[in-house]
């Protein structure tokens, strides 16, 4: 009972019920209000009261009718009845989805459950579509994406370490090795954001001797990953320039082999290595070019990360900015808050709280500076 309210609450779709069921009512309760106003308060409060109940419990009954397929469920139930491989059938060619339209704490929250199902199939193969896969291969990548990365960007970065560990030491056990690049790429992603020098340095060997024993069309794709690790961990640094490089190297090949999923981010990366070498012009052109073109390519965590970043952007434009004027301060706390939210009830819809509050922390910081700066006038 407890799970099913929670789920209920997390449901985008329960609130914009609520919401257009308020909105039908709005009008007959402005009457009845000023009616109930004139003749009797107490009679108010308590049929306002009712109402609002009503309300609610057609709001839930409504939802609950338009969303019976709720997958975390469907998992859940099939997991009761150790049907694990309807699981992976159904869960694991969701992971990319979830991933590139940020809904991270499904994609975890599905992940714990493909690993156990992965687990107990204990190497058996799977059919998926056209595609046969092995047990043991769904396992690493669940670890080392799922519940590895995922995690990190949700800010569970020790557990993340954890299970990229495990899926990068079962990928050397069974000879994935593009699996086990990926989960030290991510580990090196980890470790430059602690900034730890050593470990950074331990995994560019590891890369290093792995890549040698690929074949040349699946190293070429892998060294654009590099080269984006390699980018991030400069800007993280200071060494801007070589980040701009490794970066601009990266968007280069993604666009080259029309991998625009992954082009989106180089965008945004871009965005924020001009940005700290004050290159602010070309920062917001890096910006404006990422969010079109995340929302061409449906990217919705990536298209959130750089309207946030943006925001972080303009607060700085418009301290500098000695002739900021009122007119201006007036057209942009319009446009801001229009984007703010619009943004806002997309990080709703996708699940992702980190995201919204990183995003709502922005917009508080950027009104508040436009607000200070039209004051001075």
């Amino acid at each position: 009972m407890k799970k099913d309210i929670y789920y209920l609450f997390k449901n985008s779709n329960f609130f914009s019920i609520l919401f257009e069921c308020i909105k039908m009512l709005f009008s007959a309760v402005i009457g009845y209000v000023i009616a109930l106003l004139i003749n009797n308060i107490w009679a108010f409060v308590v049929a306002s009261v009712v109402l609002v109940i009503i309300i609610v419990i057609y709001s839930v009954l409504l939802s609950k009718k338009m969303h019976h397929f709720d997958i975390l469920k469907i998992l859940q139930e099939e997991q009761k009845k150790s049907n694990w491989f309807e699981i992976i059938r159904i869960g694991y060619p969701m992971s990319r989805p979830l991933w590139l339209s940020g809904r991270y704490m499904l994609r975890v929250e599905m992940g714990e459950i493909i690993k156990a199902a992965a687990s107990a199939i204990d190497g058996g193969d799977v059919k998926i579509g056209n595609e046969t896969i092995n047990g043991r291969y769904i396992l690493v990548s669940t670890l080392i994406d799922d519940l590895g990365w995922t995690r990190h960007m949700l800010g569970q970065t020790e557990k993340a370490k954890k299970s990229i560990e495990e899926g990068i030491s079962i990928a050397s056990e069974n000879g994935y090795t593009a699996l086990e690049i990926k989960g030290y790429r991510h580990l090196f992603g980890i470790y430059s954001s602690e900034n730890s020098s050593e470990k950074i340095q331990q995994i560019e060997k590891e890369l290093n001797r792995l890549i040698q024993n690929l074949p040349e069309d699946e190293k070429a794709e892998i060294q654009l990953g590099l080269y984006f690790s390699k980018g991030e961990h400069a800007y993280r640094i200071g060494e801007y320039d070589t980040a701009i490089d490794y970066t601009k190297k990266a968007q280069q090949g993604y666009e080259l082999i029309e991998d625009y999923e992954r082009y989106v981010k180089t965008l945004d990366i871009l965005g924020d290595i001009y940005m700290a070498q004050g290159n602010l012009h070309e920062a917001e052109r890096n910006y404006r070019k990422g969010m079109s073109e995340a929302q061409r390519w449906q990217r919705k965590e990536r298209y959130v990360t750089i309207v946030t970043d943006f925001l972080k952007l303009k607060i700085e434009m418009i301290s500098e900015d000695i002739e900021y004027t009122p007119e201006e301060s007036f057209r942009d706390k319009e446009a801001i808050e229009t984007l703010y939210k619009e943004t806002r009830q997309l990080c709703r819809e996708i699940g992702n709280i980190p995201f919204e509050k990183e995003l709502k922390k922005a917009y508080k910081q950027l009104i508040k500076t436009i607000s200070k700066k039209s004051r001075r006038k």
